[in-house]
Parts: structure tokens; C-alpha cells; sequence
């Protein structure tokens, strides 16, 4: 202010007010993995956030609900299983605009369940208005989305193995014999089973037994069936 009178306040010349500066920002997750399991199987679900701005987050913190009470879940960049409540949750992290977070949380289901996803801060007032978006639900579905889990097969399941014994060291010309041992540690018989002995090419085709009378030297001498 300025005029010819002397002022005798100077005190209440100047105003000043206060603004509050809320950030604005959206934050944005997904969560993506297979509809379907077999129980006893690694299952792996991945969920993704990003930041679309226009202003930084500060503490983005993304959740994941998983079933209760399960064993072996491992989880990426220090992410914790909670068993009693069934809630993943990985570290708070800050988000500039446009900045994208991913983690993985991976286990092995014993029935059906439906998992879902969740960012925050999740509110108007913490800056972000678009509220919707910070939960998801499995492959982009709009509501709680059961994951099948099939039981594992309990018949065809078999454990082949094959040994082979002999002299590790034999002089030029003399005789060597190997005993080539195939069996099946269950639990299920196994059909079709076929055995193959590799041979060195340098020995040719000549001067071979082979006691089962099942098995047959292959015409290059590579190979016994």
C-alpha cells in the first residue's frame, strides 16, 4: 500500500494465508496367475502395481489374500506369510509417477480358493480418488474368482532306475563283464520299460555277449537294447 498519509501500522499491511497441498496420485494393481491347480503343486501368482500419477506415492504397500494355514509359501522381496489370516504382504516401497511394482507369491494349494490383491493407500483423502482400481481379483475378473484345485493322480506314477556294475579298469584284450540292473520303486508298475547300454565307437562289432537273451547289439556297436 502506498499514500501520501504517514501510516502509523505497518503490521497489518502484509497477509499471508496457508495452503494445504494434497498429492494426487492412482494407483493401479493386478493380479495374474492359473485358474487352476493340483493340489500338492507350486502354484505361482503374480501381482503388479503401478503408479499413473501425476503425483509420487510415498508407502505403496500391495497385499495378497491367500488361503489360512499353509505351508511352504514363498513370497518375493521380503514379503511375509501371515498363516493365521491367510494375507501376503510385501514391504512398503515409494512410487514416482509412472513407476510400476512387481512381486510374486508362490505355494502349493491343498483345496479351492479365491485369491485377490490389494494396494494402499486406498483412500480420497491420502490422495488417491480413483479407489477402485487398488483391488484386484485374478486375471483382470471384476469379482472373487475361485482357483480349482484337482486332486494329484494317484495311479501311473512309477520310480525307474538302472545300475550298472563292473571293473572300473581292464587290460588290452582281456575279457570285461558289466551287469546293467533295471527295476521300478513303485508304487506303480511301469509298462513299456526299455533299457540301453551306450558303448565306446572304438570297439566295434565284435566280440560281444550279452547273456539276456532279450538284448541285442545294435549293427555300429554303439549300443546295447
Amino acid at each position: 500500500m502506498n499514500n501520501n498519509a504517514p501510516d502509523v501500522n505497518l503490521v497489518n499491511n502484509v497477509a499471508a494465508i496457508t495452503l494445504a497441498v494434497t498429492p494426487q496420485f492412482d494407483l493401479a494393481t493386478t493380479l495374474n496367475g492359473p485358474a487352476s491347480a493340483t493340489a500338492g503343486t507350486l502354484a505361482t501368482y503374480t501381482v503388479v502395481t503401478a503408479n499413473n500419477g501425476p503425483s509420487p506415492v510415498a508407502g505403496a504397500q500391495q497385499t495378497v489374500q491367500l488361503p489360512t494355514g499353509l505351508a511352504g509359501v514363498y513370497a518375493t522381496n521380503g514379503g511375509t506369510y501371515d498363516s493365521n489370516s491367510g494375507v501376503v504382504t510385501f514391504p512398503a516401497v515409494s512410487l514416482a509417477s509412472g513407476q510400476v511394482q512387481t512381486n510374486s507369491v508362490s505355494f502349493s494349494p491343498t483345496a479351492s480358493f479365491s485369491p485377490s490383491a490389494l494396494v494402499t493407500p486406498n483412500t480420497n483423502g491420502a490422495g488417491d480418488p480413483a479407489t477402485a482400481n487398488n483391488t484386484a481379483y485374478l486375471n483382470g475378473a471384476t469379482s472373487s474368482t475361485a482357483v480349482a484345485v484337482a486332486a494329484p493322480a494317484t495311479t501311473d506314477r512309477a520310480n525307474l532306475y538302472v545300475t550298472v556294475a563292473g571293473p572300473s579298469q581292464v587290460a588290452p584284450g582281456a575279457t570285461a563283464a558289466y551287469t546293467v540292473t533295471q527295476g521300478n520303486n513303485g508304487p506303480n508298475a511301469a509298462t513299456d520299460v526299455q533299457t540301453q547300454v551306450s558303448l565306446p565307437v572304438a570297439l566295434g562289432t565284435t566280440g560281444f555277449t550279452v547273456n539276456n537273451t532279450a538284448g541285442t547289439l545294435s549293427t555300429d556297436g554303439k549300443t546295447i537294447t
